[in-house]
């Protein structure tokens, strides 16, 4: 027999799994629009972008 404070414990998993579920689903969006941008966006080269991290100037 289950005890009402095992059905609550129970329901209570049962809505952290539901908020876990929601919130891995927001990521996944923020995840697949950045991917999207990316697509778009024309990258620095390799070179350039070692420059910027060194602080130095590229022309």
């Amino acid at each position: 027999m289950v005890t009402r404070k095992q059905l609550e414990e129970m329901e209570k998993r049962r809505r952290q799994r539901q908020a876990e579920a929601a919130e891995d689903a927001a990521d996944v969006a923020i995840y697949d629009a950045r991917k999207a941008e990316l697509k778009n966006t024309k990258l620095l080269s390799p070179e350039a972008s070692m420059a910027i991290l060194r602080g130095q100037v590229h022309s």
